[in-house]
């Protein structure tokens, strides 16, 4: 069979690299937390699962993919009694928010996609099934399961510019290796439709949305209780225009540091006219944060980088008291550069700006964590990484896309000038992300109806 004869040329090209790849890997983890645990995970030596269950392995590369995991892996545990999770992430980020959002059995870093890495790591985890997320297309994964006779699932796929160069710039390889998907769950028609353009079976396609919007709801609704008066507060006080001091407060989320002074010029065009305007900044990494913290000193304003760690609370509702009396009333901009505090922010924000939309290597991040909030957002011209859902949110007039650095102005003045237009269509886009949600929940038993199958006959 031809996939079999793509597995052996595969496997063939990885040991021409070996010697390169072994010392890389150790250099490379030298400077990790805890550079034994990396190095050994990574070679298939993770921690071994318990004969007596049946493993369902999930698979997610960062940070975003495995914290919309959360109401997937709590389904599993209520409708397949008896099973456990092993959780598996592609980076070291995302490995320690599986640990503190999913309570999962078991969690690992992903071994290296070469046969041994991944025939050890099967043995350890002896998975009944295997879901993989988004564009976590690893081939000897895959095949490796083919040969074992384990589904794979790819949950959440999207046709997207990564997706377009593999499948077709390499089509023979990526298109069979599609094909041995059991299932493939995409998040809308057009995705189903560009995949079948390639040569993927239709058959083992079905269109569920994004997962992540069954994810991002009950994420929101889990924080109202604790959060709930702070922010209805927050927001009458906006909407009213009877601010009793409280900022206008514009929130750049995932920013990258090739557009960072797109959103320095708006706020410095917009202060003048709206003196009570403030930015906060959340950048996507933290490797550039002395690059932003001197960027944000040339601007002029009164500016801070909030990266202690042991100072921020943890709690929500402390968290957001601690931005809007200690942070906020001191400073004109704000850079939060702690990983996982983005979701908490988008509640304070009167007006949202997608980070990575004027960068085309980028082309944006998460829409739905804004949408969940009500955010008014606006997006620039490289969107491709969210194209569906802004392509959505713009037929039901739920955010506002532009082209260029003039444009970006003129739509915010707009919309800042315009408070019930702005308040509408952060609604607008909430409404939107609502239905999605429920479309997803009820498509979502699929999959589980599919994995409970597999799981009994095992």
């Amino acid at each position: 069979m031809l996939w079999i004869v793509l597995f052996i040329c595969y496997e063939l090209f990885q040991l021409l690299f070996l010697p390169v790849f072994i010392p890389y890997t150790l250099v490379k983890n030298l400077n990790a937390t805890e550079p034994t645990s990396v190095i050994a995970e990574q070679t298939g030596f993770i921690p071994a699962s318990n004969r007596n269950k049946k493993v369902i392995w999930i698979h997610g590369l960062s940070a975003g993919e495995i914290s919309s995991l959360q109401e997937l892996t709590q389904e599993i545990r209520k409708n397949l009694p008896g099973t456990a999770c092993y959780i598996t992430a592609g980076t070291e980020e995302g490995k320690k928010i599986a640990q503190q959002q999913l309570s999962p059995d078991y969690v690992s870093l992903l071994p290296h996609d070469d046969t041994l890495s991944m025939a050890i790591a099967f043995d350890r985890i002896n998975p009944k099934a295997i879901i993989l997320l988004e564009h976590e297309v690893k081939p000897t994964l895959i095949m490796l399961a083919k040969l074992k006779s384990i589904p794979v699932y790819l949950l959440n796929a999207q046709y997207t510019s990564n997706t377009i160069k593999n499948l077709e710039t390499y089509n023979f390889f990526y298109r069979d290796l599609f094909n041995n998907f059991h299932t493939i769950f995409v998040q809308s028609d057009n995705d189903k439709v560009s995949f079948e353009k390639t040569g993927v079976i239709s058959s083992k396609m079905h269109a569920i949305g994004n997962i992540k919007a069954y994810n991002v709801l009950p994420k929101k609704e889990a924080l109202m209780p604790d959060i709930g008066d702070f922010i209805r507060n927050h927001h009458e006080q906006g909407a009213t225009g009877k601010k009793s001091g409280r900022p206008t407060i514009l929130l750049v989320g995932s920013v990258h540091k090739g557009e960072v002074d797109y959103y320095l010029n708006l706020f410095k065009m917009l202060k003048p006219t709206h003196p009570d305007l403030k930015l906060i900044l959340a950048p996507r990494y933290f490797d550039w944060k002395e690059e932003l913290g001197q960027k944000l000193k040339n601007t002029g304003y009164v500016v801070t980088i909030f990266d202690n760690a042991q100072a921020c609370p943890t709690e929500p509702k402390k968290l957001l008291e601690f931005v809007t009396t200690e942070l906020l009333p001191n400073n004109d901009i704000i850079a939060i550069c702690l990983l996982g505090k983005l979701f908490a922010m988008y509640p304070l924000a009167d007006l949202f700006f997608l980070g990575g939309t004027f960068l085309p290597a980028v082309g944006g991040h998460n829409l739905l964590e804004p949408a969940v909030w009500s955010n008014p957002t606006i997006l620039g011209p490289c969107y491709q990484n969210t194209k569906d859902i802004a392509d959505e949110l713009k037929k039901h007039n739920a955010v506002i896309q532009v082209q260029n650095e003039q444009e970006l102005i003129e739509q915010a003045k707009f919309l800042l000038d315009n408070t019930p237009e702005r308040i509408a269509m952060g609604l607008r886009a909430s409404t939107w992300l609502e239905d999605e949600a429920a479309r997803v929940k009820t498509n979502v038993q699929l999959l589980l109806s599919d994995l409970k199958q597999r799981i009994l006959i095992c």
